[in-house]
Formats: C-alpha cells, structure tokens, sequence
C-alpha cells in the first residue's frame, strides 16, 4: 500500500518493526516449515516465499516452501505471479532506514520493478529506478503479459501501463493511464482493459476520499466512474478515514478494500477489510467485524483467492515483536481460518495463483525476525 498526504508517504501497518540488515543475494532453497530454530533466522532479513497450499483444509497447511528471492537489507513487497506462471515482479527499495534497512518505511521514493523466476534462477529489471520518484505496486492483468503500475514524485503520482515478453523484457510503454485530473491515484489493480480500480485522493488535501473503477485506457478523461467511496467513508467515520488496497474479484462484481479510522471516536477502529458490491457502492460488509474495534489488531492486504474467497495479513502489534500472520475468510466474513506457516517470520503480502498444472500456490513477503521466533 501507499499513500500521498501531501507530499508524505503513508505506509502500511505491516512495516511497523525492522531487522538489523546486511549485504543481498538471491537463491532457490526448500524450506521446510518447521521450529524457528531449524531456520536460518540470522540473514537474508527479506524473503519472497512460494509454497503449495489447499484452501479448502480446516488449518490450511503451506507445503513445499521454496525461497525464490533472498536479501538482507531490500524489502520485496506486492509479489504477483505472471500471466505464464514463470515469473514473479514486485516493488524493490533502495532508500534505506536509520537501521540499515531499505524498506516501506522509510518511503516509496527510489522504489523499482523487478522480476525473479520462480525457480530463482533469474533476476530481470522491468521499472529501474527514477531519481526521487516511485515506481511501485506492480499488477498484472490479462494474459498479454500487460501490468499496471504507479509512478511518480510524492504527491503527484500517476498510473502507467506497460508490456514485457515471456523474457521480461519490457516490449510496449509506459504509457500513462487517464484518470481524473482532481485525483492522484494509488494502490491500483486491474483484471483486464475494461475494470481498474485503485484508491484516489482529491486535490493532494485531506486523507483518502475514495475508491475507484474505471476502464484501463478510457478514451477521454472518465467522468461517469462506476464506484466512488466519498459518501460511505467520509460520511460515516470522518475526514481522516484511511481506504486503500482495493482489488476486484475475478468476475468483476465485488471489490473488497481495506479501511482505518484512527480517529472516529468509540466508532473508530485499525484496518478492517471491507467488500463491496460493484453495482451497489454504499452497500458494504466489515468482514473483519470479529476483531471488534482495537487499534492493535489489524486485518490488511486482502487478495481475492476465488469470487467467494479471500486471503489476508493480520498484524497484531499487542504483542512482542508484533506478529504478523497469514489467513483466509470466505466474502461474508465467515470461515476464518490461519495459514501455517513456519516460525521466525513475519508475513505480509500475499498473492494466490494457480500454477501451469491447476495447482493452488501462493507467493508470499516474508520478514525474517532476526534469531527471534514469532510467540
């Protein structure tokens, strides 16, 4: 997730705590989900994670985790798999913390597109690097290897679009997508020409205002957009309402998102997961409502596994290290039920694919803690 307030960066919850960080490489090794202790928990802080998993178990197990990129100062965030089931691209940071670390944290600006086989065996550059400015949140759309991603200097960002080959290398674009001149745009996602939907925010004032879909490449600026959030964030918690992350599901009819409002009051609550319906934009369902109002628990990064399905983050900061686990919940809500996945890891983005045989997997973002085992 980001977010432009004015020329600051607003960055997820999931990158709340850091590791103590040293030089990068990457690798294809099996990791077996076992204790802590088993794990090289001491380097390679930053991990993307690719694992059999099967949904439809009551404690859904991933099995066959292999490592298909490894690097001990760079997050690797928004992992999404290929049209060809191949490759792997994702947001990499380069501007670094006061703890060595180049992550969220410490800002979008300097961030590139890359991609790495799923085998490990190849790293590509598809974005570089744009000196001060962004280029993030990387999706694939369609099955003509076409991705939507943001750029741009804080405050002023812009969606583009662009094309590799089978080889990554990139064949068509950028080319800048039309949205409405009040709004700069963040978090986008696309399932094909005709529906993408990102979050908005007015004018560079105020907090975010809305969510939107719209088609990828409208002829002339899009006015009539098909789902606007404005009136159900603002009007029931308040100006400084958080929305973002919205996705839609691969039919097209449900968009779920995530929302935090901070400051409501004894209405306010950390990030929930919301899905709504397409044809009814103000008609909308908390389906994290289990975790009541808390602050330090938090439901965030939602993907839709299926049209009736969701798989998730949960971030909870009331404990020590502030854990951060992996689950799936059906769209109403109902059915949630954790991940298992192995110890000494905390998980935050994950991406669910099928692979070129039909079998469930998931890619995931994984922040090694350093020694220390999630309690």
């Amino acid at each position: 997730m980001v977010l432009s307030n004015g020329g600051i960066f607003l960055v997820s919850a999931t990158s709340f705590f850091l590791l103590s960080c040293g030089g990068g490489d990457n690798s294809s090794t099996p990791v077996t989900p076992q204790a802590c202790s088993t794990l090289d928990c001491k380097t390679s802080a930053y991990n993307l994670l690719v694992a059999d998993i099967d949904f439809s178990q009551s404690d859904p197990q991933a099995t066959n985790i292999q490592v298909v990129a490894k690097n001990n100062y760079q997050d690797m965030t928004h992992p999404r798999v290929s049209p060809d089931k191949n490759w792997v691209a994702y947001t990499l940071y380069n501007d670094t913390n006061t703890n060595g670390c180049a992550a969220p944290d410490s800002g979008y600006v300097n961030t590139e597109i890359r991609a790495t086989s799923l085998d490990g065996s190849q790293t590509k550059n598809i974005i570089g690097v744009t000196s001060g400015e962004l280029n993030s949140n990387n999706y694939w759309y369609g099955n003509s290897f076409e991705f939507i991603y943001l750029s741009g200097a804080p405050g002023s960002t812009k969606l583009y679009r662009a094309q590799t080959d089978t080889a990554m290398n990139v064949i068509a674009g950028p080319t800048e997508v039309t949205t409405p001149a009040t709004i700069i745009p963040f978090d986008p996602q696309a399932i094909s020409n005709s529906q993408l939907v990102y979050g908005g925010q007015y004018n560079n004032s105020g907090l975010v205002k809305s969510i939107f879909i719209q088609e990828l490449n409208p002829a002339s600026t899009p006015t009539g957009l098909s789902l606007g959030r404005d009136s159900a964030g603002t009007t029931l918690y308040g100006n400084d309402v958080l929305e973002n992350d919205p996705k839609i599901s691969p039919s097209g009819d449900y968009v779920t998102f995530m929302r935090r409002a901070p400051n409501a009051g004894i209405t306010g609550f950390g990030w929930r997961i919301f899905v709504v319906p397409v044809a009814s934009p103000l008609t909308e369902s908390n389906i994290s409502g289990s975790l009541g109002a808390s602050l330090l628990n938090n439901d965030v990064l939602p993907e839709w596994i299926d049209n009736t399905s969701l798989v998730f983050s949960n971030i909870d900061s009331s404990v020590t290290f502030n854990t951060r686990t992996l689950w799936t919940m059906q769209r109403d809500g109902s059915g949630r039920k954790k991940i298992i996945l192995p110890d000494g890891y905390r998980y935050s983005d994950v991406y669910p694919f099928l692979d070129a045989t039909g079998k469930q997997k998931i890619i995931i973002s994984a922040e090694k803690i350093n020694g220390k085992c999630v309690p």
